[in-house]
């Protein structure tokens, strides 16, 4: 069966948190340790934030037009960023039940939980943040003078 456009979009935005992931998977397997390197891990949120919030963002494209004027922009924007903040929940969640599963006994460290969710929540807004500043600079360059909610269009 034929994906259609919107579909095809979707598979191709998820091969990034994808390759997130298993590279997380990966560096896990050689090294538990690695992963809890604080840099690396913080890094690893961040990037984990841009990356589901790509996919969110081209998920919500199909709902997005569904709207009306400056409504499609805050659409997108905000429903990125709320599924971007429930996927870092989601994801510190996994993490803790895959220590379990390897035998770590003990909770977590709160303080890192919060820190990864935040990393993972700040990935979503420099995303959002980025597409905005382009979007507004593009259309201030043609002139267009448009405000912020123009540039909240994503496209």
């Amino acid at each position: 069966m034929a994906c259609s456009a919107p579909g095809r979009a979707i598979v191709r935005a998820a091969r990034a948190p994808a390759a997130v992931l298993g590279l997380y998977l990966v560096l896990r397997a050689i090294s538990g340790e690695l992963v809890r390197w604080p840099p690396l891990n913080l890094a690893a949120h961040l990037v984990g934030g841009l990356a589901v919030a790509h996919l969110f963002l081209v998920a919500l494209g199909p709902v997005a037009d569904a709207c009306a004027g400056r409504a499609r922009a805050l659409v997108r924007a905000v429903g990125t960023f709320a599924l971007t903040t429930t996927t870092a929940v989601a994801w510190e969640f996994f993490e803790c039940v895959l220590a379990r599963i390897q035998g770590v006994r003990g909770p977590s460290d709160p303080g890192d939980t919060l820190q990864d969710i935040a990393a993972g929540m700040a990935g979503g807004v420099l995303l959002i943040a980025s597409r905005v500043w382009r979007a507004w600079r593009r259309s201030s360059r043609a002139g267009g003078g448009g405000s912020v909610l123009d540039g909240l269009a994503l496209r």
